[in-house]
């Protein structure tokens, strides 16, 4: 009996540390997706102001 509990215990802690190890390699997976779509963002922000101003300068014959 008292081996059982032994095993038991020994897989309990392999699946906890399993799930552990997943949720922090997720964690980090979501961090760099999420940095990586504001930096797309962003670049897509700055080329609508490029284009804003191109437009803008082209009305004012500056261009």
């Amino acid at each position: 009996m008292l081996y059982l509990a032994v095993i038991l215990a020994v897989v309990i802690s392999f699946v906890l540390g399993a799930v552990l190890v997943y949720v922090r390699f997720s964690s980090r997976q979501a961090k760099i997706h999420n940095q990586y779509f504001r930096e797309l963002q962003e670049n897509y922000n700055l080329e609508l102001q490029n284009k804003w101003l191109k437009e803008s300068l082209q009305k004012l014959n500056l261009l």
